[in-house]
């Protein structure tokens, strides 16, 4: 079987040949960190930009898992380079653990069930909408397509595991961002946007989710909940009514790193 037979093919259906050589690979990955100054070195692992991506080392998947995950959540061609070379793609986080994916490697997000908050002794979210200050510095572990962020207060951040995410840690993916703009006027914001797509775009979300109604688009704020093999919770989390990348693109917030 050649490296395109991967394309196609999951973990399960390689040959037993392959899993031992891919498991061996990756015991060695686990064990050593390797840097070369070319793409292929005499050891025949990848790198990037000189140095290999090694944090998902630090993820107690099994190498099926995570060969799976990225099946289900990139592409063939990242999970078939991962089995390969070792190498895990730029800018996809890490499942930590076995317990955050489902069978078919997605995320298990109904452990984080109705947004990840904490629950009153009714089952119901403690959570209250309310508009946060211009000046205010947000963070997020993630790309801009995502709407969790944390407050950042007097300088201090929450802590990796007090956020609950499934995710092993990446500061590369750390970012802050300033509050710009008032979120109680959001509609003024998407109405000024120079950009006609992404104006579009949101108006076709508040019309399918909202019912027209751009009042309904509101910031909430509450309390990570515990989750077990996810963190310990107990963070404050804004919950955005559009995903930081629009925010910014609308006004609302600025990346400050």
């Amino acid at each position: 079987m050649n490296n395109d037979d991967l394309v196609t093919i999951s973990f399960d259906e390689l040959t037993n040949v392959q899993k031992s050589k891919f498991d061996g690979l990756a015991d060695s990955y686990k064990s050593k960190d390797i840097v070369r100054d070319r793409v292929n070195g005499e050891d025949g692992l990848g790198v990037v930009d000189g140095v290999i991506s090694n944090l998902w080392k630090e993820s107690t998947c099994s190498s099926d898992e995570l060969y799976n995950y990225l099946l289900k959540n990139v592409d063939a061609d990242a999970a078939r380079k991962f089995v390969n070379d070792g190498i895990w793609p730029d800018s996809i986080q890490i499942p930590k653990n076995s317990s955050v994916l489902n069978p078919d490697g997605s995320i298990d997000w109904s452990k984080a069930a109705q947004g990840g908050y904490i629950l009153d002794a009714e089952s119901k979210v403690i959570k209250e909408s309310f508009s946060p200050e211009i000046g205010e510095v947000i963070d997020r572990y993630g790309n801009s397509h995502g709407r969790y962020t944390s407050p950042v207060i007097d300088g201090n951040s929450y802590s990796y595991t007090e956020r609950s995410l499934p995710y092993v840690e990446d500061l590369s993916n750390y970012h802050q961002y300033e509050v710009t703009g008032n979120f109680n006027e959001i509609e003024k914001y998407v109405s000024n946007c120079p950009d006609v797509e992404l104006k579009t775009q949101i108006d076709a979300l508040v019309t399918t989710y909202y019912n027209d109604d751009y009042s309904k688009l509101l910031v909430y704020k509450g309390e990570a909940a515990k989750i077990d093999g996810w963190g310990a919770g107990r963070a404050i989390q804004y919950e955005l009514p559009l995903t930081v990348d629009q925010l910014i693109q609308i006004g609302l917030l600025k990346e400050l790193n």
